[in-house]
């Protein structure tokens, strides 16, 4: 059942709020373990090209 009398907007402009929190806590989370394991693995640019610009286009989409 809905909310009446405006409180309806309000709760979702809440859910927005916590959603946009958490997935910024997401990618967060995502871009820490990609520089971890950047920062453990060499990354393979000469022998693997595709690989590598897969990789910058996933940081740079999400930057």
């Amino acid at each position: 059942m809905l909310p009446v009398d405006g409180t309806h907007a309000a709760s979702c402009e809440e859910i927005g709020t916590t959603m946009s929190s958490a997935e910024s806590a997401a990618y967060k989370g995502l871009q820490q373990c990609i520089e971890t394991v950047m920062a453990e693995v060499e990354l393979p640019t000469v022998s693997h090209p595709m690989m590598a610009l897969f990789l910058i286009t996933a940081l740079q989409m999400h930057a």
